[in-house]
């Protein structure tokens, strides 16, 4: 199929102008002296410590790893920014006008010509970055399966990708538009997508065009029968004992953590939530132009749905060596929301795209055309929440591959991305 549309190639690159404010506003940060209340850690949110060091290490340009590596040349944040663009431009980025929206996305080739297309799709407080560590990997030929090109676009809202056109733009038009990117723009005939996050949910949405032929996630959100309510409904009420008791008869090991972790995230972990899906805007415009209240807010979620052992969150020195949810690439990836201006836009699929968790669940008509189609999942014990496997038949879902793994959390590409891209090499060489 030749391509229908004409992307324009770009630099991922912002201006010195932008880099100065950013500095400027970095050395006037004032942050309180004291935690919240004596002993607060990461208990009532961020733990201040963490982020005044974070803070620290931007503002110098001098982000040193938990591994006591030093991975910027100590230059304040434009000499940083720059080693950081050159990581991030080593493949090249595009925008394309695609039904009048700019989508903004990277493509990594692989010099194999049965090379599988493989989209990626983020999700919140993600960006195309979450998938950089899986670029290197993926397009070198393996010998135990085949290699990809991949195309990780920026969801709309996101990044460098325009923001919604109007009101009610949900992640249905972000699929059709990432369909088209695919097929009318890259000029791909099929294609396979994964995802995490909202990215689940597009990668869902994806599968029901005929151009994608096999999809893969690590999330998976529960579809919860009803006989399961009561048990659900104890814990939220504060009974939590009983339910653990109960569980382990239910289910295994691996299907009782990712409840509990469920069941936890919907106790303490949700409020963001609710904020975004009903009042995007005030919290979004907070946050517009406030370096440190950005890195605030997503370090927070960086830390809850990541594996504990990861670099980020040990002393320096320890840390799961493979991971790579590093203070760097956390403060990467506020960067990016922050020079983008990305911020409160990205709130936006909590208010418009919530149905679609309803959709999935109880419309078989809405999940039909993915019904046939191949479907691989990974599951890692720190995610924020996952389906049980005797349930996972309920999402109407062809399952063809699932994979447990001992380490990471709901940041898969990051927090392990080894283990990810093995997974979706098997699977996609096996099902595409």
């Amino acid at each position: 199929m030749a391509p229908k549309l004409s992307p324009k190639p770009i630099r991922f690159r912002f201006p010195d102008s932008d880099l100065e404010k950013l500095q400027r506003q970095l050395d006037d940060t004032l942050l309180p002296e004291e935690e919240l209340v004596e002993d607060a850690g990461w208990k009532y949110g961020t733990d201040l410590s963490k982020l005044k060091q974070l803070v620290e290490d931007w503002k110098r340009g001098d982000a040193v790893d938990a591994f006591g590596k030093n991975t910027g040349p100590g230059g304040g944040v434009s000499a940083w920014w720059r080693k950081v663009e050159e990581r991030i431009n080593r493949y090249p980025h595009y925008i394309a006008e695609i039904e009048g929206v700019q989508v903004h996305y990277q493509v990594a080739r692989s010099p194999e010509t049965d090379a599988i297309p493989l989209i990626f799709s983020h999700g919140w407080p993600g960006s195309f970055f979450e998938a950089d560590l899986l670029l290197d990997k993926l397009t070198r030929p393996d010998v135990s399966g085949r290699s990809f090109h991949v195309v990780v676009p920026s969801l709309i809202g996101y990044g460098l990708s325009g923001k919604p056109p109007k009101q009610g733009w949900s992640l249905e038009d972000t699929a059709r538009l990432f369909d088209k990117l695919m097929t009318e723009v890259l000029g791909f005939q099929t294609y396979a997508a994964h995802g995490g996050d909202w990215g689940y949910t597009i990668t869902r949405l994806l599968a029901r065009y005929d151009a994608c032929t096999a999809y893969h996630t690590n999330f998976l959100v529960p579809n919860i029968p009803t006989y399961a309510l009561p048990v659900m409904g104890l814990a939220k009420m504060g009974y939590s004992s009983i339910t653990d008791r109960l569980l382990p008869y239910i289910f295994d090991a691996r299907d009782v953590n990712l409840l509990k972790r469920g069941l936890e995230y919907m106790s303490v972990g949700s409020g963001y939530y609710q904020i975004q899906a009903t009042k995007p805007a005030t919290v979004g415009y907070a946050l517009y132009d406030s370096p440190v209240g950005i890195l605030s807010y997503l370090l927070e979620k960086f830390r809850e749905w990541s594996d504990r052992r990861a670099p980020a969150f040990q002393p320096a020195g320890q840390g799961e060596q493979s991971s790579g949810m590093t203070d760097e690439n956390i403060l990467i990836s506020a960067t990016i929301y922050y020079l983008t201006k990305s911020t409160h836009t990205s709130f936006l699929p909590y208010y418009e795209s919530g149905y679609l968790f309803d959709k999935f669940a109880k419309d078989r008509t809405f999940t039909a055309p993915a019904r046939k189609k191949p479907f691989g999942h990974s599951r890692f014990p720190w995610e924020l929440a996952g389906s049980p496997k005797p349930w996972i038949g309920r999402l109407d879902v062809n399952l063809k591959s699932l994979k447990e793994h001992d380490y990471g959390g709901h940041f898969a590409a990051l927090d392990n991305p080894n283990a990810l891209s093995s997974d979706l090499r098997e699977f996609f060489t096996a099902h595409f």
